[in-house]
């Protein structure tokens, strides 16, 4: 399953989950009319499933990002972002 909101729809974006083996797509429409098989495939258990997981886990990031502190990615944060000084190279004498 992939989830996102309607900033990441497009068909390109679907049919590359598709293609990808992704088995339920769950991105919205972005607004103008929609097609009567989109808007019965949204209407759909499956794709409103997906979107209510997408939620939950939307909550659970920003419950560890206020209660838990988890501000930055390690693996994205640079020593000078966490006031550290980066590792003294060693002298050679």
């Amino acid at each position: 399953m992939y989830g996102s909101d309607r900033g990441f729809f497009s068909e390109k974006n679907v049919m590359s989950c598709k293609q990808e083996g992704v088995k339920v797509v769950c991105i919205p429409q972005r607004g103008g009319t929609k097609a009567p098989e989109r808007e019965a495939y949204e209407k759909s258990w499956e794709f409103k499933d997906g979107q209510r997981f997408r939620a939950g886990i939307e909550g659970r990031i920003s419950v560890l990002f206020r209660g838990r502190g988890m501000n930055v990615s390690p693996k994205v944060a640079s020593a000078s972002s966490y006031g550290l000084q980066p590792p003294c190279s060693p002298t050679t004498s």
